[in-house]
């Protein structure tokens, strides 16, 4: 069985811009996605933002 290839993403805060989660992204097959936005917790804001995929 093959793995699906995957990358190493940075999630960053939308509100103070502070990179503090990092997460896996599919790079083939049909779910793929362009850019990941989650709700994670930030702790320099200390509360649940929503955080976008970085370069």
């Amino acid at each position: 069985m093959a793995k699906d290839a995957r990358e190493i993403v940075t999630l960053e805060c939308s509100v103070c811009k502070e990179r503090n989660h990092h997460t896996e992204k599919r790079l083939k097959g049909q779910d793929v996605i362009k850019r990941i936005e989650l709700k994670k917790y930030c702790p320099k804001c200390n509360k649940q933002t929503l955080h976008k995929e970085t370069k």
